[in-house]
């Protein structure tokens, strides 16, 4: 089942590749379909870096979407500590 990140990703794939310039060579079946896609290893981290920007604006995105809650600081270090303890104890 293809998930609605995985159809963005493929979108934002193919857009980026036209965007940076890469030089491509597709792999296809034996009817022309592509199944696969050769880049270069400068072409490849340098698509890696756009998406993991793009990926870090969405998460930003996301949490500034959110409304923010405080809690006192005495219960927040309670629930970290209480965090550590059952990460000690596994």
């Amino acid at each position: 089942m293809t998930t609605l990140w995985d159809r963005q990703q493929k979108l934002l794939t193919g857009v980026l590749i036209n965007k940076l310039s890469m030089k491509t060579q597709f792999i296809t079946d034996e009817k022309g379909n592509k199944t696969g896609v050769i880049l270069s290893t400068k072409d490849y981290e340098r698509l890696m870096d756009e998406v993991d920007e793009a990926h870090t604006a969405r998460i930003y995105d996301k949490a500034k979407s959110k409304k923010l809650t405080f809690r006192p600081f005495d219960e927040a270090l309670k629930n970290i500590e209480q965090k550590r303890s059952k990460r000690k104890s596994i």
